[in-house]
């Protein structure tokens, strides 16, 4: 998915629950600081999921939990993206923006949005408890 034009497509529940997805175009081996402080601005001061283009994937968070939360969605999203590919990118049906902003905002609540144990979850611990196990 970081080598395809398209980007990562609005198709599954995983790719909105990453929200808004920045770029980084490639450019080699992260030696200089220059580079770095590019990276940064790219990623920008909310997103949390990063495709560095024609290499691969940045997942950020305030805890591992979290980082984890987004991983894990960003992959299974871009597998599901990639099984979908052979249909045609031309039929792939795009999630409407107001349904990916509402799946975002309840994907990032603590608990996934829908547990009822009263327990204030912070984002991914839930699910990284879960998955942990």
């Amino acid at each position: 998915v970081s080598s395809m034009k398209s980007g990562l497509l609005a198709i599954s529940q995983e790719s909105l629950i990453c929200g808004n997805i920045s770029y980084h175009e490639y450019n080699g081996i992260l030696v200089d600081q220059e580079e770095r402080e590019k990276l940064a601005r790219s990623l920008g001061p909310a997103n949390k999921v990063m495709f560095l283009r024609n290499h691969g994937v940045v997942a950020c968070g305030e805890t591992v939990e979290e980082a984890f939360h987004y991983a894990v969605n960003v992959m299974t999203a871009c597998e599901t993206q990639i099984s979908a590919m052979p249909a045609g990118l031309d039929n792939l049906i795009l999630v409407d923006s107001d349904v990916q902003k509402k799946t975002f905002g309840l994907g990032s609540q603590g608990g996934g949005g829908v547990d009822t144990s009263g327990r204030k979850w912070k984002t991914g611990e839930l699910e990284f408890e879960a998955l942990m196990r």
